[in-house]
């Protein structure tokens, strides 16, 4: 999809850099996005991080926030949601301008073009998930308005063909959403007010709720390829991180320990019958430590199978192994900002921060001779960043180059070996580090392949 884009890097516009609050891939690993809350979606080009495209709806009359996005399969279209604020309203129980309705806009990534807008949310828009049921196409959007949207599209994204509401009276706010493995893309899980929940999208309900998971909201779900864990049929690992309430004697403090936690859904052996077995939730791991302050949302956090990565409000990204929950890492490079996304590239070992401090860091691996297993385990902090314009802080800021990692590959390479043999080596032992890598990772593409029929029948 770059070529479809100019080679030429263009440089960011000179307006105010705003807070990033999130980021996507393309399909193909070429292009990352990210959109922020001045109304710009920026996409970058992954070889060598130059601006490609900068997206904007300059019709909008209104103050435009973009807080999620969603490729199309072809990478030539994106879907971008969040939240317009009225310029001409203000609200006192907000202390800023009052919010309207946030729709869903379709933009031509070559062209800049916003090809569609769609309406029906009467708040700001948390998550987008594109979804194929039934060899249909759908969008699933969750809102702080309670409401979970079903959004029928045509086979080229382009025209909505009808909408559906999942209104089952008892959400405050949607703020996540994950599907289920293995089930044909038929159920669904959000994270809603306090707690989780669990739908049937094909029939539209809610079929089970597990309150109370935190003391104030759960903002994040993620189901997630557990590899070092023991799995049977029905058995399925997710990570989820929730804000607290505060503490009246104490309002910078919150009532409990900020954590992320693995949980383990046990999904029923029957379903649509008298004798009903319903689905079970477990805590299997809190991801917790003294200093990890998270108490800010909407953020998300991510896991590449063996690591949890979570953000703070203080700029920090903690990481803590998976399987034994022990604190590994604190990467400390952005400002003292909220970190509002964290992503691992789907197919190359790079991991991605974004903050309010209008900034993207790049981590990577410092050896990559190292093996899967334990090519995760040291990531660098930012050696360097690039600046394109004297007066402006870069955007992204990159560490480790492909020619550094070859320098360090032919260093580490044993005297013996031809060139020939190295090459062969090195081709083989990245095609099993990716095919391990991309199936680890958790890249929120949940819903967007046709699964296999459902176990869960």
């Amino acid at each position: 999809m770059v070529s479809e884009l100019s080679h030429k890097p263009i440089p960011p516009s000179k307006a105010s850099i705003p807070g990033i609050y999130g980021m996507i891939w393309s399909h193909d690993g070429t292009i990352l996005a990210t959109c922020t809350t001045n109304g710009t979606i920026r996409l970058w080009d992954v070889s060598n991080w130059n601006l490609l495209q900068e997206l904007r709806d300059v019709k909008e009359p209104m103050i435009e926030e973009f807080y999620v996005m969603r490729f199309t399969p072809d990478d030539m279209h994106l879907f971008a949601a969040g939240k317009l604020k009225d310029r001409d309203k203000w609200s006192e129980e907000d202390d800023d301008n009052a919010v309207a309705p946030g729709p869903i806009k379709l933009f031509d990534v070559v062209s800049g073009d916003v090809l569609g807008r769609f309406d029906n949310h009467t708040e700001e828009i948390l998550c987008l998930k594109m979804v194929v049921f039934r060899g249909e196409n759908y969008l699933l959007s969750a809102s702080q308005d309670g409401y979970i949207i079903k959004w029928h599209f045509d086979q080229s994204w382009r025209t909505c063909l009808d909408t559906k509401r999942i209104d089952e009276q008892t959400t405050n706010m949607a703020l996540s959403l994950t599907f289920l493995p293995d089930c044909g893309n038929k159920y669904f899980m959000s994270a809603a007010d306090e707690g989780v929940k669990i739908y049937d999208f094909e029939a539209e309900v809610l079929l089970q709720q597990f309150p109370d998971l935190y003391t104030s909201y759960c903002d994040c779900i993620k189901f997630i390829n557990a590899k070092d864990f023991d799995q049977t049929e029905g058995e399925y690992y997710l990570l989820t991180r929730g804000v607290e309430l505060l503490k009246e004697n104490d309002p910078d403090k919150p009532v409990q320990a900020n954590a992320c936690h693995l949980r383990k859904l046990i999904a029923p052996k029957k379903a649509n019958t008298s004798t009903f077995d319903a689905f079970r939730l477990e805590t299997v791991t809190t991801f917790k430590h003294p200093d990890y302050n998270a108490n800010s949302w909407p953020v998300k956090v991510s896991s590449n199978g063996r690591y949890v990565v979570a953000p703070t409000v203080s700029g920090e990204v903690f990481i803590w192994n998976l399987r034994s929950g022990d604190l590994v890492s604190i990467l400390a490079d952005h400002e003292d900002r909220d970190i509002r996304d964290i992503t691992f590239h789907p197919t190359s070992p790079f991991l991605l921060t974004c903050c309010d401090d209008s900034t993207v860091k790049v981590y990577t691996q410092e050896n990559p001779k190292c093996t899967p297993a334990c090519n995760h385990a040291v990531i660098t902090t930012t050696q360097h960043q690039r600046n394109y314009d004297d007066d402006e802080e870069a955007e992204v800021d990159v560490v480790h180059t492909e020619e550094d990692q070859q320098q360090q590959y032919h260093q580490n390479q044993s005297p013996n070996e031809s060139q020939d043999q190295h090459q062969q080596h090195q081709q083989q032992q990245q095609q099993q580090q990716q095919q391990q890598y991309t199936e680890a990772v958790s890249d929120d593409r949940d819903g967007e392949q046709q699964q296999q029929p459902p176990i869960i029948k």
